[in-house]
């Protein structure tokens, strides 16, 4: 039985080990979803590299990284016209990258729940600053301090984008016996 942690993203990372704390036994690897394509084949890409792992992979629980859960902060933005006069607008993130990582979540979610394998959500800051330190580090310096952690236990690190797959399996082993533990009690409660 494999525990799994997938950093959902266009290049998802994804981290599998057993259950137990040894972090020079998780493997982690990422798949390349399609680039400029619409939402709906990205999650489909998603979903059919999620049920390969799962038809060949015994997972028996999973931790899936929370997408962000607010609009960025607005900011006020200063351009010029071709006529040389100055306009302020408002610019607001990308809403529609939140969008995508929201359906890319639901994607997972189904496949998952398709295959009977429990999981747990957790988010970035939560996971970063149990494993890291700090939840409030900037992606490039997250995903380099997760690439140095995992290879300084002897986990090979393909790509910068499995670092964070790797760096929440150290996040599971951690918080699995807890999360079982709930899990029964909810069971045991339902059944009551």
């Amino acid at each position: 039985m494999e525990l799994l942690g997938l950093d959902i993203a266009t290049r998802a990372g994804w981290g599998l080990s057993p259950p137990f704390r040894e972090v020079e036994r998780i493997r982690v690897g990422s798949w390349q979803l399609p680039a400029g394509a619409p939402t709906h084949e990205k999650c489909a890409a998603l979903a059919g590299h999620l049920n390969n792992l799962c038809r060949t992979t015994a997972i028996g629980y999973a931790v899936l990284e929370l997408p962000m859960s607010a609009p960025p902060a607005r900011r006020k933005v200063v351009k010029e016209t071709p006529l040389g006069l100055q306009v302020e607008e408002v610019a607001a993130g990308s809403i529609q990258a939140q969008t995508i990582l929201w359906s890319l979540h639901g994607a997972a979610v189904a496949v998952l729940a398709s295959w009977g394998v429990p999981f747990r959500t957790v988010a970035v800051s939560t996971w970063r600053k149990d494993v890291l330190g700090s939840g409030r580090l900037k992606n490039d310096e997250a995903k380099r301090l997760c690439r140095e952690k995992l290879e300084a236990r002897g986990v090979h690190v393909p790509n910068i984008d499995a670092a964070e797959g790797g760096a929440l399996m150290i996040y599971a082993q951690r918080h699995y016996r807890r999360w079982q533990a709930e899990d029964e009690a909810l069971r045991r409660s339902a059944a009551a």
